[in-house]
């Protein structure tokens, strides 16, 4: 079993134990913005970038080879008692909404067939920032 091959550093030999001791378990990542910070117009709310474009992706990698990533219905099934949980299951969550949620994480998203929540932050959709808009 290869669960370390997608990550960009060496693999403790730990993570392979904690992985099948945590089979029946729900692990939830929740991101913010997916950004490089090196290119211009970033220059506000950089402190809320989660991860790199490219970053994301080898997260994501990762997530697909090693997890059952489950939608918002199969989790909201699970909390109702209406199903269970695959093993390994993990939640993709994103708060607040910022429009590269839609131009950079997605398109990984997308890639990979893996669903995510957005948690938008409603009163800032008319106020032109840089969230999603309604429009998007």
């Amino acid at each position: 079993m290869t669960i370390c091959s997608s990550l960009p550093v060496k693999c403790s030999h730990i993570f392979p134990l904690i992985y099948k001791l945590r089979s029946q378990t729900l692990t939830v990542l929740n991101y913010h913005r997916i950004a490089d910070v090196e290119k211009d117009g970033r220059d506000t709310f950089l402190q809320n970038i989660s991860a790199t474009p490219s970053s994301f992706a080898r997260q994501m990698d990762f997530l697909s080879e090693n997890f059952n990533v489950i939608s918002g219905a199969e989790l909201l099934a699970w909390l109702q008692d209406k199903s269970e949980l695959p093993p390994h299951a993990a939640l993709i969550t994103f708060d607040d909404g910022y429009q590269d949620n839609w131009s950079n994480a997605y398109p990984v998203l997308k890639k990979r067939n893996l669903p995510a929540i957005i948690f938008l932050t409603t009163a800032r959709i008319s106020l032109g920032s840089k969230m999603v808009t309604l429009g998007e």
